[in-house]
């Protein structure tokens, strides 16, 4: 018996385990390809949902520890720019029975 025939006497013997293998690697491969075809979309969108937020913006300069000057804004040449407050708070509801943390107040 040479190699050939012992590789395909093998194949044959196994048929249905090779099937599977095949099976189950083909449909392991789909979903793989699908999941990023869906993680692809769902960036892209999230990325025009951001973009369609923003409007105008294009830079943004913060500061965790101090406050910029006010007239920062007038001080770049050739910028159109606005000042605004990044704050970070505490939302409560008028009962005072709900709480969220870490809440963004922009100002």
């Amino acid at each position: 018996m040479n190699r050939l025939t012992y590789i395909l006497r093998s194949l044959v013997y196994y048929r249905r385990s090779n099937l599977g293998v095949a099976l189950g690697a083909a449909v392991a491969a789909t979903v793989l390809a699908g999941a990023l075809m869906i993680g692809d979309s769902v960036s892209f969108s999230l990325q025009q949902l951001a973009r369609s937020r923003l409007g105008k913006i294009d830079y943004v300069m913060t500061s965790s520890e101090h406050f910029f000057q006010a007239d920062m804004s007038a001080r770049l040449p050739g910028v159109s720019a606005t000042a605004a407050l990044l704050l970070e708070g505490v939302a409560l509801t008028p009962e005072g029975d709900a709480r969220i943390n870490a809440v963004q107040l922009l100002g």
